[in-house]
């Protein structure tokens, strides 16, 4: 087990925070503020405990992605990896391979790091040393590339069970070929191939811990903060993407590494595309704008959205509107208890936004709710689901059911919309794009649920109050080109 976690090493060998090289962040013990290298060992008992005795479950650090040649972009670890091991760099291999039968937790913790390249390291600094990766990350044995990659192989090779994600693309295309080698041989042996790593992984990492807890509030207090932000700073003639630009200062201004995923900024019928990231076009008065955009904060991710009157108030049909998914998402958002399914949400969102759609009489020909909601036609108006399950990654655990009802420590987002298109028909409401969402904490105990995100409105009045606020109204955007 770890005896110094980072004490006797210096910055450039370790290759990540530790309490020794930032005391004012990680406490001693730490990999991530609040998660403590035990809790580590515990996510992997709790992996090992699905597994029976002789299966192994395979990590891989999520290989660089580049804007160009070797120049790469900042780069972010594979989800399973950072959770089971606290690694966050590239080029490592885990293994977990399990000594008891299921439901038993005993097992055996192998590290591989990157092989020693002096001219690799002249560019991104030096490489990790075994000895040292067994004692930061807890591991059982260290060994490098060279030596670790035939051991992984041959233990991967006569597994009797291998746990291992398909999808997954290694920076080293040798160590690839060596892996799949193995995958082939293993195929011919057992007549098996590696079965998808996240049938285990999320089946642990849908439930968060009270440190991740603590983790991805803070990060949906910073992105809701940053759009409170964003709502008084917006006014006709702002460009879209000076909004998007004043998120991703604001998140990183508080702690945050990077958003979580490219913010949404758009601008009346801009709002109606749900993952529109162009932001190349500037706010005109009396438009609606709708921001879709989170943060990362040390691997946990939040992700917000929140629409508002770039004029300051609601025109009467937008007021109407917005009142549909207001009450929607207030409906959606209560049933955030354990025992209810996302299945269940998501049908009460589809209830709800149908007969708002109805008695507004937005849709041509006015259809009944019952006529949209089981000819599907709604779809043309909320085409995406009521929400997703959050953490490492923004959409977060695929690989659990709808169906599985939900447990306290789940996390997922709550986001009712309604899109009306850009045609005459439909009078006072075309064109209107309205999203309201946030990040939701399924509690125990019988007590309701926890919003993150609620540090930005989503009363209608609130909402109008930031928007007239207009706190860069002393720029003269006509002159500015973009």
């Amino acid at each position: 087990m770890a005896r110094g976690l980072g004490g006797r090493w210096g910055a450039g060998v370790v290759g990540q925070p530790t309490h020794a090289l930032r005391p004012d962040v990680l406490q001693p013990g730490e990999l991530a503020p609040g998660v403590h290298l035990e809790e580590y060992s515990q996510r992997r008992r709790s992996v090992a405990a699905l597994m029976g005795k002789g299966e192994v479950a395979l990590l891989a650090s999520a290989p660089e992605v580049f804007v160009a040649g070797i120049i790469p972009y900042n780069y972010r670890q594979d989800a399973d990896m950072l959770y089971a091991t606290g690694i966050s760099q590239k080029g490592f291999l885990a293994m977990i391979e399990s000594m008891s039968d299921r439901g038993e937790s005993e097992h055996r913790f192998t590290v591989v790091v990157p092989d020693h390249s002096p001219s690799e390291e002249a560019w991104d600094g030096p490489t990790m040393p075994a000895h040292v990766a067994e004692d930061l990350f807890g591991a059982d044995v260290a060994m490098s590339m060279s030596q670790g990659l035939p051991h992984v192989a041959r233990t991967a090779a006569s597994a009797s069970l291998l746990f291992w994600e398909p999808s997954v693309v290694l920076a080293s295309a040798a160590v690839q070929r060596t892996l799949e080698a193995a995958f082939s041989e293993r195929g011919t042996q057992h007549r098996r191939r590696p079965v998808s790593l996240r049938r285990l992984t999320h089946r642990v990492r849908w439930r968060k811990s009270p440190a991740e807890q603590a983790l991805m509030r803070e990060s949906a207090q910073i992105a809701s903060s940053a759009i409170r932000e964003c709502i008084q700073a917006s006014h006709p003639g702002i460009p879209e993407a000076h909004l998007a630009a004043r998120f991703e200062y604001a998140t990183k201004l508080r702690g945050a590494q990077r958003v979580s995923f490219p913010p949404v900024v758009g601008a009346g019928v801009d709002g109606t595309i749900v993952h529109y990231i162009k932001n190349h076009k500037r706010v005109q008065g009396g438009q609606l704008v709708l921001m879709d955009a989170g943060c990362e904060l040390h691997g946990y991710c939040s992700d917000v959205s929140r629409t508002w009157p770039a004029s300051g108030r609601f025109s009467a049909a937008q007021r109407d509107l917005y009142d549909v998914v207001l009450e929607t998402y207030k409906s959606c958002r209560d049933m955030c208890i354990p025992g209810v399914t996302r299945l269940d949400i998501e049908q009460r969102s589809k209830e709800m936004l149908c007969r708002g759609l109805s008695e507004l009489g937005v849709v041509p020909g006015k259809p009944s709710p019952e006529s949209l909601l089981h000819s599907q036609a709604f779809r043309d108006y909320y085409p995406h689901g009521v929400g997703h399950l959050l953490g490492l990654d923004v959409h977060e655990c695929d690989h659990v059911s709808a169906h599985a009802p939900l447990e306290p420590g789940v996390i997922l987002t709550v986001e009712p919309g309604l899109y009306i298109p850009d045609d005459p028909s439909y009078g006072a409401f075309r064109g209107t794009g309205i999203r309201i969402e946030d990040d939701v904490l399924v509690r125990g105990g019988g007590e309701a649920p926890e919003v993150l995100s609620q540090g930005c409105p989503i009363e209608a009045e609130e909402i109008e109050q930031l928007a007239s606020e207009a706190t860069d109204l002393g720029h003269d955007w006509s002159r500015l080109r973009n």
